[in-house]
């Protein structure tokens, strides 16, 4: 999965879109039809209990902040990639308009509908998806559940790789890594060697247990995205002179209850996962360490490294008002 995904992100954004297009028919599908069969035999309310019986609301709300932050994270990284898109600020505004009631829809209707409809909702792992399908709707649905899931997965998955290849690509440029991650693929100038070196970085990753990465995910993503507002309040505050194509409307009024908003859910997020948990502890010594990584990188990679030289144009010029 994770090398077909390589091998089509070496083609291109174009590539992963149309690639993207097709596995969303494929996953909607199997999921609208057990919702519908779902909500004809739902024997209960979904939402009793409203926590298991052998789990602390501490632990379950700690494993639901992380969850639910993994599952709604990522709509900022599609920055990354907004100089190989076409009209972004249009694009991009209509496709989180489109995408994300979408995507609330998706799971809250198929997870209330399985809730509702079975009584083994204790047993439900990582992957049993497809047979608490095959219970509501039978062994045909079941299996074009499995095939919706892996779709899911491999699209997310292509998806992602496409956003973080250009991070390590946009550094290389700025001279904060080694020029070799700004190497492009010379038949459709994709950047092969930060791909490939992502790709070989996931494929360590993959050996963890998915709960234990949804936790290291989440702690690392709160992070990055406090660092992401202090950068955009550094900018607003000492560089109001830029343009912006994307604004929080409101000034700093607006502004402040949105980065304040962050903070508090990547500290609740922390807080509750820690709470109870004694091997939550190890999770946070991997998120240090991978986070002392980042010093050590940029200041290995950053020896002998030089920039390229980047032409601004007139608007980006810093006297420009």
């Amino acid at each position: 999965m994770i090398y077909s995904s390589l091998a089509l992100n070496l083609r291109g954004p174009r590539s992963v879109g149309r690639s993207a297009v097709l596995s969303f028919v494929i996953v909607t599908l199997p999921f609208l039809l057990f919702s519908a069969l779902g909500m004809l035999k739902m024997q209960k309310v979904p939402w009793q209990p409203f926590t298991p019986a052998d789990q602390g609301l501490s632990q379950s709300i700690g494993l639901g902040l992380s969850v639910g932050m993994w599952s709604y994270s990522g709509w900022d990284n599609v920055s990354t990639f907004a100089g190989e898109v076409e009209r972004p600020k249009r694009n991009y505004r209509l496709a989180l308009k489109i995408a994300v009631p979408l995507v609330t829809l998706l799971y809250l209707l198929p997870i209330g509908a399985g809730l509702g409809a079975t009584h083994n909702w204790r047993e439900w792992q990582t992957g049993t998806f497809p047979q608490v399908a095959a219970q509501v709707g039978g062994p045909w649905l079941g299996a074009m559940m499995s095939v919706g899931v892996l779709f899911s997965v491999w699209s997310l998955f292509k998806s992602q790789l496409l956003y973080t290849s250009r991070l390590p690509l946009a550094m290389a440029e700025d001279g904060l890594l080694p020029r070799l991650l700004s190497r492009k693929y010379s038949r459709w100038k994709t950047p092969h060697v930060s791909l490939i070196l992502c790709s070989v970085i996931y494929s360590l990753f993959a050996l963890l247990d998915f709960r234990k990465l949804v936790v290291l995910d989440v702690l690392l993503y709160s992070i990055a995205l406090l660092l992401e507002f202090a950068a955009l309040i550094e900018l607003r505050w000492h560089r109001p002179d830029l343009g912006r194509p994307f604004k929080i409307p409101g000034g700093w009024p607006g502004l402040t209850p949105a980065a304040c908003g962050v903070a508090a859910f990547g500290l609740a997020c922390l807080t509750f996962t820690l709470v109870g948990r004694e091997e939550s502890w190890k999770q946070v010594a991997i998120v240090a360490a991978m986070l002392l990584t980042g010093p050590l990188a940029f200041y290995v990679g950053k020896k002998g490294a030089r920039p390229f030289p980047i032409a601004r144009t007139k608007s980006q010029t810093p006297n420009n008002k």
